[in-house]
């Protein structure tokens, strides 16, 4: 199999591959709404920076483990920074949410051991057995540490409403919960600002607005795509008539996006201006899908 792009899925199939667990990728990149995501980063106090890498990390990532990580079957423990709890939710999409109790905030880690899951610096999705291994300067990290605690895990069959509604909420809506600034000016937006983000990087003339990785971020959004495309095809055969046509329907819409994005053309302003209106079109078909969860 060809190596996954994307670290955080990454990190966790390889969770599954030690403890014996056989799922495709498909089935992480679907069931944690990972292959609908796309989020960018950037710096607000210079606006240079668009496409940070830490766009990995800072986003939702309690919601995430609120809504999605029960409809991958993982039991999750996660210590997270004050940021992710007060600065970082002060969005109308989560002013209303608790965090759930299996999300600490921490300042300082604590000893942990077992299969952990943590971001550095620069990004990255990391895989340790103890937080005594973990070596990140937690002054980098805009809104202070991610670390996850992977307990029992439970592979799942049913339709993952929860992470589909969860998708929903947060496309419809083109918010982020993270849109604020954290240490080092940085924040991310997703959804339908972070494609304007993109957009903006063309526009914006200033040395250094591009970041690097932008230069790899398409095919990284490509992976996501589709696997997410595969994975609504795979859950669709097993659902009632009025499901099947729906979630058919949203895996074309995805599959269109696949396909414009492995066009090895360069990437401009108009290019990606075309990738966003393709990608909206998948509103039609979340439209129809949100009406079906909520009979």
């Amino acid at each position: 199999m060809t190596p996954l792009r994307d670290s955080f899925v990454q990190q966790l199939y390889h969770i599954f591959s030690e403890r014996q667990i056989e799922v495709h990728p498909r089935y992480l990149y679907g069931r944690l709404g990972m292959g609908a995501r796309f989020t960018l980063a950037m710096n607000t106090r210079t606006t240079r920076e668009i496409g940070h890498p830490s766009s990995h990390y800072i986003w939702d990532i309690v919601g995430v483990i609120e809504h999605c990580f029960p409809d991958a079957g993982l039991e999750v423990t996660a210590y997270v920074g004050e940021g992710y709890a007060s600065r970082a939710r002060d969005t109308a999409a989560q002013t209303s949410r608790e965090i759930p109790p299996n999300v600490q905030i921490v300042n300082e880690l604590p000893d942990l051991e077992g299969d952990i899951v943590y971001v550095d610096g620069s990004g990255v999705w990391k895989y340790t057995t103890s937080s005594n291994s973990i070596d990140v300067d937690l002054s980098e990290l805009p809104f202070g540490p991610v670390v996850l605690v992977i307990g029992q895990i439970t592979v799942q069959h049913e339709l993952p409403k929860n992470t589909l509604s969860y998708l929903i909420d947060t496309l419809e809506r083109g918010e982020a919960p993270m849109e604020i600034r954290g240490t080092g000016d940085y924040s991310a937006v997703s959804g339908w600002k972070a494609f304007a983000r993109w957009m903006q990087s063309f526009s914006i003339p200033l040395q250094g607005v591009q970041h690097d990785h932008l230069e790899t971020f398409p095919a990284l959004l490509l992976e996501r795509r589709g696997y997410f495309a595969e994975f609504l095809e795979e859950i669709a055969e097993n659902q009632s008539i009025r499901f099947q046509e729906v979630l058919a329907d949203l895996a074309i819409r995805y599959r269109a996006v696949q396909q414009a994005l492995e066009d090895d053309s360069k990437y401009t302003l108009e290019r990606v201006r075309e990738l966003y209106f393709i990608e909206q079109k998948t509103l039609t078909s979340y439209k129809k899908l949100a009406n079906l969860l909520r009979d």
